[in-house]
């Protein structure tokens, strides 16, 4: 895609010049993007709510907001590139991926301290699963904080390329 991107500079321009760099930004966004899904899907593989406790309550308390954050992810990749595809400009509001992995993050947290206030001792085995829990919390923290950078700032791109939708409110 960079090649062809690096085409265009030898291409005749009938109305204006064209400014390849937003389409380079957002190419470089898309690939750290993937990146850090790779990220994700690794830390989830091995991150599991019920490591906290052992018990299947707790999966079932985080199941909704993961939903929720990755289904707001998908929504503003689907409009990003549904305005892209069609040469649409974007909407001035999307749904907020940040809010959703603040709600995710804040349920994690609330989640563990439940699990704080219910833990009985365990055995040596049982805090090294804890500490590996820890450090796959982290990185799955890490990443969809990443992941949510990255689709704010293909946001910006996609907006650069293609145009805002203004608001244009009748008058009632």
């Amino acid at each position: 895609m960079r090649e062809l991107l690096e085409m265009t500079r030898h291409e005749i321009r009938i109305r204006a010049p064209f400014d390849p760099s937003p389409y380079a930004a957002a190419i470089s966004s898309c690939e750290r993007f993937l990146e850090h899904i790779v990220e994700v899907r690794q830390a989830s593989l091995y991150f599991q709510p019920f490591l906290f406790n052992g018990s299947e309550e707790f999966t079932r308390k985080m199941i909704p907001v993961r939903r929720d954050a990755v289904a707001s992810i998908l929504m503003n990749l689907y409009i990003l590139a549904g305005a892209l595809r069609a040469k649409r400009p974007v909407p001035r509001y999307l749904p907020s991926a940040a809010a959703a992995r603040k709600k995710l993050l804040d349920r994690m947290a609330e989640i563990e301290k439940e699990s704080e206030l219910e833990r009985v001792v365990r055995p040596r085995s049982g805090e090294r699963g804890r500490r590996w829990a820890d450090v796959y919390q982290y990185a799955y923290s890490s990443a969809l904080t990443d992941i949510v950078e990255q689709l704010e700032l293909l946001q910006r791109y996609t907006k650069a390329i293609t145009g805002e939708m203004a608001l244009d409110f009748p008058d009632w």
